[in-house]
């Protein structure tokens, strides 16, 4: 039973040293996991991207992810299109936005349905999941109503804490049992 208890510890405590996966180029994930992100359909009604201070103002036509209020008027700075391609006003592209870092980026795709879009001018396993994540609707399941259903912070607290809570009540429990004279 010792020898039992000592691995079954040591199994908990390599659980909570080893590190949590971390994707290299985790836009996307990030995307699905983050509060205050936006990804919606706009139409570029502006593009200054020579000015001191480069901005886009766009009209949201189709919110995917987060608060978008769709046919409003919102200017932001520092847009990037990703690929390189040239942006046209009056054409709609997807965009993502994170509101505390007020960053923007923006993808042509081959069509506005999300089920069936791929991202143009990109290529590689990060924009692959991005592609993926929207073809699956993953994007629109992230938030209901504001809230996450999960998060990371919860399922840290369960591995690292809640796990070896109950291997102890349960190893305490056993050994109460030894010690309580039978009847």
């Amino acid at each position: 039973m010792k020898r039992f208890i000592a691995l079954f510890t040591v199994l908990i405590c390599m659980v909570m040293i080893l590190p949590l996966t971390a994707f290299a180029g985790d836009i996307p994930e990030s995307l699905l996991y983050e509060e205050g992100v936006q990804i919606f359909f706009g139409e570029v009604l502006s593009y200054h991207p020579d000015k001191k201070n480069p901005d886009i103002e766009v009209s949201p036509v189709a919110g995917i992810k987060g608060n978008v209020k769709e046919g409003s008027k919102q200017t932001y700075n520092n847009p990037n299109p990703i690929g390189g391609f040239k942006v046209r006003e009056g054409k709609v592209y997807l965009f993502t936005y994170y509101e505390g870092d007020n960053y923007i980026d923006f993808f042509e795709v081959t069509t506005y349905n999300t089920r069936t879009l791929k991202v143009r001018h990109v290529e590689g396993p990060m924009w692959e999941r991005f592609e993926q994540y929207l073809n699956e609707g993953k994007y629109g399941e992230a938030k209901i109503e504001g809230m996450m259903p999960y998060n990371a912070d919860l399922i840290r607290f369960a591995i690292r804490v809640a796990a070896p809570a109950i291997a102890a009540a349960w190893v305490i429990s056993r050994r109460r049992k030894k010690l309580l004279p039978e009847k």
